[in-house]
């Protein structure tokens, strides 16, 4: 998933989504009384905003300080989640849970019942401060799951590739390893649309490099052409990566290069050639406007990797902002899609901190997980608009419990845009807070309702959604 400078690949590819017998009715439940989010911030949801559900319910930590959602990722249906919580186990060590939504529900299943199930055991690393779930990344179908460990002995690094068969998690091949102390290999990873090609970033290297690996008939990962390596010294390049469907385009993050002033970042997209050309830069760099702006905080492509959209966390004082970019094939050179910058609303929200956007690059989600005292972090939604060719508000979310103490909802997000009816599609959303309850971390997913849905919806005006979606018999 998206996270705090990490990709999930595309995971954000539409298909169809779970198939279902047709006497069965989908109930979105509302959610339980634990604390939940507005699905509009206050005051009130302005009027031409479509409405969203909940989908299934809240999903938390199990302890104090796991830091559950600090990494997210959807299948591309939005029916299967994996989150990492890289302060849980001990000492550290990580776990990885992947949860499904479980589409039968019994008719008289109140509401709030538990709809996203733990799918086989949860993942753990055995070494201490190995932070395993640091990144997550999903494919496709939801069997086949990728996580990162940055931390371990000497904060080396490892990432683990994992197949769901038989009712449980096994690891596919080996673990793939960082080779230097400080090297935090996997804080930033992602997978291809099934789940054979994975990129791993090692930001942390005085020269940053991004691999990628590729599944062997014999389920070993070999280098796929040759190691990405960063341009520059100290430019933090790989701290953010993300994959195109096919695996065969990299969007890569450099949030600390100094090209246009210290810290004002910048973003590349390669192209694999081949083994033996390796890869080719796609554009020209696309750089930091300013010192501070840290662009390539966050990296996100669609799914023919010709779109990609990026977050410069640190512009003015910490407000943040992102931009959508398209690649002209014909000269070779990106272009701004919509308006120059979508902007936070403030200094120090964090606003793109990470993105996440749709498989055909017409839908973004950016989360603001903001740390100050008075902020407690927000998710928008905007879609493209054919008529006014821009960027237009659909969604905007943040904490309804706001003195508990959820400090960093948006630290994470993945967007999937799936639907039955693929002229239509209804964007799922999954955002997570790793602070929220004392940093246990949560995550839930929401969904923007068809016009039908929204009419069906009780209890709009408290968000307390319940839904449900009768489906036609064949």
């Amino acid at each position: 998933g998206k996270m705090g400078g990490g990709g999930s690949g595309s995971g954000s590819d539409s298909q169809s989504g779970p198939s279902q017998p047709s006497d069965q009715t989908t109930v979105f439940p509302a959610p339980t009384p634990s604390p939940g989010i507005n699905i509009f911030q206050p005051p009130s949801k302005p009027a031409n905003l479509p409405e969203w559900g909940y989908f299934g319910q809240e999903n938390e930590g199990r302890r104090v300080g796991d830091q559950f959602g600090h990494s997210i990722a959807l299948s591309s249906d939005g029916t299967t989640m994996v989150v990492g919580a890289p302060a849980g186990g001990t000492n550290e060590t990580g776990i990885v849970t992947v949860l499904r939504y479980t589409t039968f529900v019994p008719p008289d299943t109140p509401n709030g019942s538990i709809l996203w199930e733990r799918l086989g055991q949860q993942i753990r690393k055995t070494v201490a401060y190995d932070r395993a779930g640091f990144s997550v990344a999903l494919s496709s179908d939801g069997n086949t799951v990728a996580f990162g460990a940055p931390g371990g002995i000497s904060d080396t690094g490892s990432v683990e590739i994992h197949q769901f068969n038989d009712r449980r998690w096994s690891q596919l091949g080996r673990d793939l390893r960082g080779a230097e102390e400080g090297q935090r290999f996997g804080e930033a990873i992602s997978m291809n649309r099934d789940g054979s090609i994975v990129a791993v970033g090692s930001p942390n290297l005085v020269y940053g490099k991004v691999e990628m690996f590729q599944l062997t008939s014999s389920n070993s990962w070999e280098l796929l052409g040759p190691e990405l390596v960063a341009p520059m010294r100290d430019s933090g390049f790989g701290a953010a990566v993300d994959l195109n469907q096919d695996g065969t385009i990299v969007a890569i993050g450099s949030p600390r290069t100094e090209t246009n002033g210290a810290l004002s970042g910048m973003v590349q997209v390669y192209r694999f050639q081949s083994s033996s050309v390796g890869y080719r830069l796609l554009g020209t760099d696309v750089l930091g406007a300013s010192s501070g702006d840290l662009l390539g905080t966050s990296v996100s492509l669609s799914a023919d990797g010709l779109t990609c959209a990026m977050g410069a966390v640190g512009s003015s004082t910490k407000q943040g902002y992102i931009q959508v970019l398209q690649l002209d094939e014909t000269n070779n050179s990106w272009s701004i899609k919509g308006t120059q910058r979508i902007m936070g609303e403030r200094a120090s929200d964090s606003f793109g901190q990470v993105v996440s956007i749709s498989s055909d690059g017409t839908v973004v989600a950016v989360g603001a997980p903001s740390k100050t005292a008075a902020r407690f972090g927000y998710v928008k939604v905007y879609a493209w608009d054919p008529d006014t060719l821009d960027w237009k508000l659909k969604g905007h979310f943040a904490p309804n419990d706001p003195v508990v103490g959820s400090r960093r909802f948006g630290y994470s997000v993945d967007l999937v845009d799936n639907s039955n009816d693929s002229n239509n599609p209804l964007p799922i959303l999954a955002i997570g807070d790793p602070s929220h309850g004392e940093e246990k971390g949560s995550a839930r997913v929401i969904r923007m309702l068809s016009p039908e849905e929204a009419q069906r919806t009780n209890n709009r005006n408290n968000n307390q959604l319940f839904v449900t979606e009768d489906r036609p018999p064949p």
